[in-house]
């Protein structure tokens, strides 16, 4: 990943998963149906959908891209940590 080489593994992992979060959830705000995106967006985002259900329309998607975005990231972040200490036998 030549364009953030001079990042550290965990940061490069949690930008690359909030990138890919927010273009699932824009891939599933064009292809899906009004009455199942809600649905699919809440469950790809479970743990912290629960603090922003009762939203809707724009700031529903709003919410699902930076919150979900960020829950993502953290947990691809712990994740390279993680397989990073493995790796170095910690």
């Amino acid at each position: 990943m030549p364009l953030l080489s001079g990042r550290s593994p965990a940061v490069t992992t949690a930008l690359w998963a909030f990138a890919v979060h927010a273009l699932a959830v824009g891939w599933v705000r064009l292809q899906w149906g009004p009455g199942s995106r809600g649905g699919v967006l809440a469950w790809m985002d479970f743990p912290v959908s629960l603090a922003y259900g009762h939203l809707s329309g724009w700031a529903f998607l709003a919410a699902s891209v930076l919150a979900g975005g960020a829950l993502w990231a953290a947990l691809a972040a712990a994740f390279a940590i993680l397989v990073g200490r493995l790796a170095r036998g910690r």
